[in-house]
């Protein structure tokens, strides 16, 4: 009797039977996936701000090393004052300004003062190189290499103070 009821249950009513087993099944499995869903937004996250920090690291790894250019680009102007190599200085002066302005713009966290001190170098860059291209095109207009190499000599520690302080960033 027990084996007709059985088969009378599963001929009629086997769709009944899977839907009230599978509601249970659902119901684990939504609550599965919403688990599985917490985790992996906990885990963006923090891949996230690893590769957020990342993105920092090489932000400052770029500006170190365009600061240690820039430096190595104004002693190479020093020399070229000395030894009046005019012709050469344009260009010098062109991408030394442009290297400069590229680290304001990829630093646009950095402290104010560093700012102001890249931009009083681009400006005084520019001073200099109009006075060479004066120079250059009329001998009338004389330059003071000594004053020169002292503006240079200047803006040089300011860049190194700059420097400095993103080592010393980068190393917190």
């Amino acid at each position: 009797m027990l084996d007709e009821i059985i088969k009378f249950m599963v001929n009629n009513y086997w769709g009944d039977i899977a839907s009230i087993i599978s509601l249970p099944l659902s119901i684990i499995g939504f609550v599965a996936t919403l688990i599985g869903v917490w985790k992996a937004r906990g885990s963006l996250k923090k891949t996230e701000e690893a590769v957020n920090k990342l993105r920092d690291m090489i932000v400052q790894v770029d500006t170190i090393e365009d600061l240690s250019n820039a430096i190595t680009i104004m002693e190479e102007i020093k020399r070229l004052h000395r030894i009046d190599a005019w012709t050469l200085l344009p260009d010098r002066y062109s991408t030394l300004k442009r290297k400069l302005i590229s680290i304001q713009s990829a630093n646009p966290d950095m402290p104010i003062n560093h700012i102001e001190a890249l931009q009083a170098a681009v400006t005084q860059l520019t001073q200099m190189e109009n006075k060479v291209e004066a120079h250059l095109s009329s001998a009338n207009n004389a330059i003071d290499k000594v004053r020169f190499n002292k503006i240079v000599s200047t803006q040089m520690e300011r860049i190194e103070e700059i420097l400095i302080a993103t080592r010393q960033k980068m190393g917190t």
